[in-house]
């Protein structure tokens, strides 16, 4: 049980980063030692069994680039389900659009201030393709996973996520977005070492 209850505790903390995009020295300056061994930790043993394939999730989803600026993603005109969150641990939602709020089932006043973890977390929600995820962003880049997240009340649905950093005029790094798309058809991602995703979903 006190194996079981660790490994919690860290699959927890690395998916509360699932949304951070700093470059990689810059988000881990922000966390201790413990935190970053803990990290790493689930990093290895996620990449000994799972691979966020980024690049497929990306062709699949949607072609058009992530916001690279606050302004860009709080455009009221996009039509995507948006989520900016804070740059710094745990990274609490500043905002998020429509779009997201009808997918996740949260207003905008709900979701602020809470973790994309405590918000769509749940049973079936895989923590290890997660940290994978946190792996690619912790390297600097965009990245992209699918997940079995959970709208408020309960509902889950298969959500393919795109994260990426927001950054002001002199580059620095001020927020980070993601990016929602539920898929229709659920699927265990990872099979066979690829995406998870039937001919149905690739035909989306």
């Amino acid at each position: 049980d006190h194996v079981q209850s660790s490994d919690d505790r860290r699959a927890s903390m690395a998916y509360s980063l699932s949304m951070a995009s700093p470059k990689s020295d810059s988000l881990h300056s922000l966390l201790n030692e413990r935190q970053r061994q803990q990290l790493a930790d689930v990093v290895t043993k996620a990449a000994a069994t799972k691979e966020v394939r980024a690049e497929q999730v990306f062709s699949r989803t949607d072609a058009r680039p992530l916001p690279r600026t606050y302004d860009e993603a709080t455009q009221p005109d996009d039509d995507r389900a948006i989520v900016v969150t804070e740059a710094s641990p745990p990274f609490s939602v500043c905002c998020v659009n429509s779009s997201w709020e009808g997918l996740c089932g949260y207003t905008e006043s709900e979701a602020r201030g809470r973790s994309l973890g405590d918000l769509l977390k749940g049973k079936e929600t895989d923590t290890m393709a997660a940290t994978a995820l946190v792996d690619k962003l912790l390297h600097g880049m965009e990245a992209g996973a699918i997940l079995t997240n959970y709208a408020k009340g309960g509902k889950k649905f298969q959500n393919r996520i795109r994260v990426g950093p927001l950054c002001d005029e002199q580059g620095r790094i001020t927020h980070f977005i993601g990016v929602l798309r539920e898929s229709k058809v659920l699927s265990n991602f990872g099979e066979n070492g690829g995406s998870g995703e039937s001919e149905q979903q690739r035909a989306e």
